[in-house]
Order: structure tokens, then sequence, then C-alpha cells
């Protein structure tokens, strides 16, 4: 029989290559079949077939990552999964921006990391969340006494190392502060 050829409507979404159809990108072309016939043969009736190329999926999430209270918040960074094809964080046209909420002064807990604004042709992103935990610190709040006096008052004192911390320990604006922290003045 005679040779059937292959032509794409749109080589930016597929090309043919040996008579073989080669993905380029997402988006939709024609492929039609042609069997051009020769001095015995007339030429086959061209047989046009849609081809629709969807985005593949890319997951993009947060690395967890942990931090002492007090500490500044570490390098955040994102892990990729849905790449096909061998392609990596290069095929973005924009890079993915990470942020958490958490700040030097949070408390210890969990913390959300989010990735947000990446985009890429190919590739529709979906993110994913990581979190932040901050541990509490040995560094902060070493000791709480509590003591009734005479008068049936409670009095409060916490040793700190420093003067912000006897803020944040006792949630006073203006602490007394020596070597411990002795309450709001």
């Amino acid at each position: 029989g005679l040779q059937v050829v292959y032509t794409s409507s749109v080589p930016a979404v597929a090309t043919i290559i040996n008579n073989k159809v080669h993905i380029i990108s997402n988006g939709v072309t024609t492929i039609t079949a042609s069997q051009p016939g020769n001095i015995s043969y007339n030429a086959a009736a061209d047989v046009p077939r849609q081809l629709v190329i969807n985005k593949a999926t890319l997951t993009i999430t947060p690395n967890n990552a942990t931090k002492a209270q007090g500490d500044p918040n570490p390098p955040l960074s994102v892990s990729y999964n849905g790449f096909v094809y061998g392609e990596n964080e290069a095929m973005l046209t924009r890079m993915p921006v990470v942020s958490t909420l958490a700040t030097l002064t949070s408390v210890p807990g969990t913390f959300p990391i989010i990735a947000n604004e990446a985009t890429a042709v190919n590739y529709n992103i979906v993110f994913a969340p990581g979190q932040l935990l901050i541990t509490p610190s040995a560094n902060n709040v070493h000791t709480v006494d509590a003591f009734a006096n005479s008068r049936n008052s409670l009095h409060v004192r916490v040793t700190v190392n420093t003067y912000s911390q006897c803020q944040r320990a006792t949630g006073c604006a203006t602490c007394s502060y020596t070597e411990s922290c002795d309450g709001c003045k």
C-alpha cells in the first residue's frame, strides 16, 4: 500500500517527526492522515482527528519545618509532585512564594506554611499546606513561683532571661525585671 502522511494543524501543540506525533505543549490540534495516491491509485480522502493535550497537575507543597520559640523563622522551601517527562521547576514561569504568619515572637504551636503565586504553561498547579512547628525555648521561662501574701493577694514571679520575655510571660506592658520577672509595674 501507499504510505500515509500525517500533519499537525498546530505545531506548537504537536509536531510530526518520522510519521509519529510528538507532543510539544498543552492545547488543541488537528492531526490529519493523508494518502496522496500515485499513477495507479487515486488519493485517499484526508482523515482529520482532533487531539486535545491537557495540562498535567503539579502539586507544590511547603516542606514542614521546626524552630524554637524566639528564633528567627528557618528558610522555607517546597517540594514538587507531578512533573512529567523529566521536567523540573525550570518549567515554572513564576516560582512559588512561600510564607508563614509565624514570627520571632510567636508562641509555641503549629503554624501553616503556604505556597502560592507559581505559574506554568503546561501544568495546572495545586498548592498543598505545610506546617511550621514552634517548640518552647529552653531560654524563655525558667521558673514560675506563686505565693499569697498576708492580705491573700496572689503574687506570681516568673524567672526569665530578658525584659521582653518578662513582658510576654506576664502580659504586662511594663514589668519589674531584675534577675526575675516580678509582675506588672
